[in-house]
């Protein structure tokens, strides 16, 4: 969980509840599991973005057919 394809530890841009945008940061998954062992945040985040085959990306957007 939170690797990348080579293993490597991932990146998140994080937005701080109480801080505008200006204060965005990039931390390590490793740091943010160290702060949330129950990867409560990163389980969200795969969640909500997880990558969408061909066809459930269709039917999210109405399409009724295939590209090919």
């Amino acid at each position: 969980m939170a690797k990348g394809p080579s293993g490597v530890d991932l990146l998140f841009l994080i937005k701080w509840g109480n801080l505008g945008y200006m204060d965005l940061t990039w931390e390590y998954a490793s740091v943010i599991r160290k702060q949330d062992p129950t990867n409560a945040k990163i389980k969200d985040f795969e969640r909500f973005n997880r990558s969408l085959d061909n066809n459930a990306r269709q039917k999210m957007m109405g399409f009724g057919y295939a590209h090919k």
